[in-house]
């Protein structure tokens, strides 16, 4: 409730009497959110022992998919998209409190970049909006590089395990399990 009070005062988030909020449903068997509606009762209250704030939603239901008793998960996106990339965490460093990536220019030489951080994912880090697809940012060798120097760059390989499960290659999704021999006995 704090960071939406947060939002609404920051003005990143219009007050539910302004527009409707956005509910999305995903059926169990689903790994998307196929279903779509809007909340059109929350309670004045939070439940001070589970920290619960109840809500109702309307969705339409024409195929009739949705059934008493049926289980679904439920998200609400609050506050609006924002612009960034993932990037490895151990690209970054931490000047006086603020944080920053090395970059390279056109010349391959290394630009200081302060940037504003977002959520932590897995190893990557969100930065919004100071980069852009086509930036070059130096993952490795950060104590070594300083402003203005020219370097050879390498480019890096992103590793399988740190790609979600329906993105990664397919042998590394199917490959065989291997067997441990069975212990004598």
């Amino acid at each position: 409730m704090l960071r939406l009070r947060q939002l609404i005062l920051g003005g990143q988030m219009r007050l539910p009497t302004e527009q409707k909020l956005e509910v999305q449903l995903s059926l169990a068997n689903e790994n998307y959110f196929s279903l779509r509606g809007v909340i059109d009762f929350t309670d004045n209250a939070l439940d001070p022992h589970t920290g619960t704030l109840r809500a109702r939603a309307t969705i339409d239901n024409g195929s009739l998919l949705l059934l008493p008793g049926l289980i679904v998960r439920c998200r609400m996106p609050i506050g609006s998209a924002r612009t960034g990339l993932f990037i490895p965490e151990e690209a970054l460093g931490s000047d006086q409190g603020q944080r920053y990536l090395y970059v390279l220019n056109d010349k391959d030489e290394v630009v200081y970049r302060r940037v504003s951080v977002g959520v932590q994912m897995s190893g990557w880090r969100f930065v919004e909006g100071e980069l852009t697809k086509e930036d070059r940012v130096i993952v490795t060798g950060l104590q070594r590089v300083r402003q203005g120097q020219k370097v050879a760059p390498k480019v890096g390989t992103q590793y399988a395990d740190s790609l979600p499960v329906q993105d990664k290659p397919k042998q590394a999704v199917e490959a065989p399990a291997k067997s441990l021999p069975t212990p004598a006995s």
